[in-house]
């Protein structure tokens, strides 16, 4: 991992942030860059009243965009004032390097939606197609959104694009216009448009050797090719080897090389001939050909039916999806799902829409693979045959490339060869992991029943802390000019409230002890002499003050603590023991709090077995995940239900469902690698599950998964971690704990990332690897030293064990192959 700062929390103006949280990491492929500034709108969250949850989701959307790394180096919360929306807007377009801005809110009816007329004031040209496509796409399912009067315009080259307040609407209108971005960003740049790209596609398609020629179609019974659901991430269909190679597809729009065409069946190894079949339930079509009724023996177009006993006759894959078939013929458009009430997640239309368009750049050159793709999973598959003579390279993604589902748990020999996930270094995944999450709803709690809870609103002082003016120390109440000197002793009326204190006199207190009116000043026991005494010693009649005294001397003022409607506790804070006693000392009963998310924990694997086994048969495990991460989140406060132990994948998928119907979060351990019994992550996809993160870039926990549900019961959320215990447990600190804190609410979710320096020289590895140290303070050295907890095998449970801290360690360069001894390094601490 890179010293760019993982878990980076806010923006410098030369890096700025990378999509929702985080800094680049190095090793990434660069790309071009995208600037983007969001003003938010809005006199509530301007005046801190409300927190900014629209300004938060949009920015997790528009850092999807295609073609670009997005960082969104200015963010910025007005109140709803033309001059002070104007004045943000030409400083922001004055030299601060944005390519877009997008202003959220004030773009309504109300008298206060100033923000079109603050828009058009300082833009130098109108572009009036974005503000026009999101209307027409919001018509489609909601009236209201005549009510919208947002525009578009260029100022310095910079486009200004206005947006809806509501998080929906906002997020909805977004996702309409987010697959034109990067062309009018790349216009504005001088570069060449993507709409070159789009007529190289046609120009190449047209070109190429006719598809009738290459794929021959039989069989009585044509079926259409189903449309490709919008939700899941197209697959790499082609690869290359010795003896040919294909273009990668853009909706299946087969785009063959300019150098070599479709393989034919003459160039068929012998033991894959032409009339063997193909099996294909659903195909992936292109939005660019019209579908065409399939004869007999009809050659079929890119989008021609196509017959279930086809004859495989070239090296493609066929896929299909495992939430069943969609419209077949055109891919769904961001209108056209607005219209229909698909409301999925913004990379969904983004990706569908993007693919039709940038399969080649201007003069025809091909876009590489991860430009054109970027890092989602591809399909499932119902079932596929393999054509070809050779597995494709790993540099390209072959037909191996496969998930299974549940009707294929038993054919072991179609298990996929090589993840069909792009890894994502740790600080994307966590910031998409962020960029999906979003705090549970507020509740009332009692006080006393609100321990680790999250406040949701600022909770503020009903009376005054201390009451009346109290005696911080044992002495006398005196008034200040009487001292020093001698002073008569008088004593206040038990059960009534202290008498005045006149000059002259003194009154013995007590620490806490409610200060007698008149008195302004306490002299401690230490500096007075008794003089005289009555009743054998237990009444004080005189005592002599030693030092002069000053007014307010070891006095607490009423209201010196907390003042009536002082803020007690801020927003955002989880409240523990000494917040609660806090809460009780001003007054309050009842907080405000956002609800806990409850987590349910499954356990999958053949071979397992509980903890507690006393007798092991031979292959058994003892499930020691569930245990240890169950007693995890407890510790933190966090609502568990145990699942248990599912040995079976045909069980797996309905457990799931129990758990996620029982929970806001589902954590699986096992399943998520690449064996023949790993299931997991396919059987998400079948529930209907949306996978963000399928592998991140790290050592140990590479397999973890990160996925969303969205159900009537809110949004559920998954993490997928691996079997062996250290990358489960590993997964846990860096993705689901935070996760699981910005579920409950909290303002500083992150992990607490500090300085450590490495005790001995430490090897690295060729991805950013976490090890576990623990921690050791010298004296006179404010740095802890970092000891590695012995060896490091990702199976060693006993490497967790007094180990305080993840060492974060970057991947091996040529520049760097080793941490030298004393040298600095970043450590996560772990609790």
């Amino acid at each position: 991992m890179s010293d760019l700062g993982l878990y980076a929390k806010t923006a410098r103006l030369d890096a700025g942030v990378l999509g929702t949280a985080l800094a680049v990491t190095l090793g990434e492929k660069k790309r071009k860059t995208a600037v983007v500034g969001l003003l938010i709108v809005s006199e509530i969250s301007a005046r801190g009243l409300s927190n900014d949850i629209v300004g938060q989701k949009l920015q997790g959307v528009v850092s999807q965009m295609s073609r670009f790394e997005v960082i969104i180096k200015e963010r910025k919360i007005v109140s709803d004032q033309v001059d002070e929306i104007k004045k943000t807007l030409v400083e922001w377009t004055n030299g601060f390097g944005l390519d877009l801005i997008l202003t959220v809110g004030g773009a309504e009816f109300s008298s206060r939606d100033v923000t079109p007329e603050a828009t058009r004031a300082v833009i130098e040209r109108e572009v009036p197609a974005f503000s026009t496509a999101m209307i027409m796409a919001g018509l489609k399912f909601d009236p209201s959104t005549l009510l919208f009067r947002g525009i578009s315009g260029i100022r310095k080259n910079v486009l200004i694009i206005n947006l809806p307040g509501y998080l929906q609407k906002a997020t909805d209108f977004l996702q309409v216009i987010l697959p034109s971005l990067p062309a009018a960003i790349r216009s504005l740049k001088n570069e060449a448009t993507l709409s070159q790209g789009s007529k190289n596609i046609s120009r190449n398609v047209a070109t190429q050797p006719s598809l009738t020629s290459q794929v021959p179609v039989t069989g009585h019974h044509a079926q259409p090719l189903s449309a490709f659901p919008t939700d899941v991430g197209l697959p790499h269909l082609f690869g290359s080897n010795a003896d040919h190679s294909v273009a990668a597809p853009v909706h299946g729009a087969f785009t063959p090389s300019h150098d070599s065409g479709i393989t034919s069946a003459h160039s068929l190894p012998p033991h894959h001939s032409s009339d063997q079949p193909v099996h294909t339930s659903q195909a992936i079509h292109s939005t660019s050909a019209l579908s065409q009724p399939a004869g007999h023996h009809a050659p079929p177009t890119i989008n021609t039916p196509v017959g279930h006993h086809a004859d495989a006759t070239s090296d493609i894959r066929h896929f299909s999806s495992s939430h069943g078939a969609t419209n077949p013929g055109f891919e769904v458009s961001p209108i056209q799902r607005l219209s229909s009430g698909d409301r999925s997640s913004p990379s969904a239309t983004q990706r569908g829409i993007e693919r039709d368009h940038h399969a080649t750049r201007g003069g025809g050159e091909a876009i590489t693979e991860d430009e054109l793709f970027g890092p989602e999973p591809v399909a499932v598959a119902e079932s596929v045959s393999i054509v070809g003579n050779r597995p494709l390279s790993r540099s390209s993604i072959a037909s191996s490339v496969v998930e299974w589902n549940t009707q294929s748990f038993n054919r072991v020999a179609r298990r996929p060869r090589m993840s069909p996930y792009k890894a994502l270094s740790i600080d994307k995944a966590f910031g998409t992991i962020f960029a999906f999450s979003d705090p549970l709803p507020v509740v009332t709690k009692f006080f006393k029943d609100a321990i680790d809870y999250v406040t949701a609103e600022n909770v503020c002082a009903l009376c005054a802390v201390p009451p009346q003016p109290t005696a911080i120390l044992d002495g006398y109440a005196v008034i200040a000019n009487d001292t020093p000197g001698d002073l008569d002793v008088v004593r206040s009326q038990s059960g009534t409230s202290p008498q005045l204190l006149t000059i002259g006199k003194v009154m013995r207190v007590t620490t806490g002890g409610i200060m007698p009116p008149g008195a302004n000043a306490v002299v401690p026991v230490e500096e007075t002499i008794l003089l005289s005494e009555t009743n054998q010693g237990s009444t004080e009649v005189a005592v002599r003050c030693l030092q002069p005294s000053t007014p307010g001397q070891h006095i607490r003022p009423k209201g010196s603590d907390v003042n009536v409607d002082d803020v007690a506790v801020k927003a955002g804070t989880k409240l523990g023991h000494v917040e609660i006693g806090l809460l009780a000392s001003v007054g309050v009963t009842t907080v405000r709090v956002h609800r806990l998310p409850t987590v349910a924990l499954i356990s999958f694997g053949k071979k397992l077995t509980e903890a507690d086994t006393i007798d092991l048969r031979p292959g058994d495990i003892r499930d020691t995940n569930r245990v240890c991460l169950l007693l995890a989140l407890r510790k933190q406060g966090y609502p568990t239900e145990d699942m248990g132990i599912v040995r079976k994948p045909e069980s797996l998928r309905d457990t799931i469902i129990q758990a996620y119907q029982k929970a806001d979060v589902v954590l699986t351990t096992g399943g998520t690698a690449m064996g023949e019994n790993d299931h997991v992550k396919p059987l998400l996809r079948e529930i209907g599950a949306t996978i963000h993160v399928g592998r991140i870039v790290l050592k140990p926990g590479a397999p973890s998964a990160f996925a969303t549900l969205d159900t009537p019961r809110g949004r559920k959320y998954f993490f997928a971690l691996s079997g062996v215990p250290v990358p489960a447990y590993v997964g846990y600190y860096s993705l689901v704990l935070p996760c699981l804190r910005k579920l409950s609410g909290s303002k500083d979710p992150l992990p607490h990332i500090i300085k450590v320096r490495a005790s001995s020289d430490i090897y690295l590895d060729t991805v950013p690897e976490y090890q576990r140290v623990s921690l050791r303070h010298e004296r006179d050295d404010p740095i802890p030293w970092a000891d590695v907890t012995g060896g490091q095998i990702i199976s060693r449970l006993k490497s967790m064990v007094g180990a305080d801290a993840l060492l974060l360690l970057p991947a091996k360069s040529d520049e760097r192959s080793v941490v030298k001894r004393n040298e600095l390094l970043n450590a996560m601490l772990i609790d």
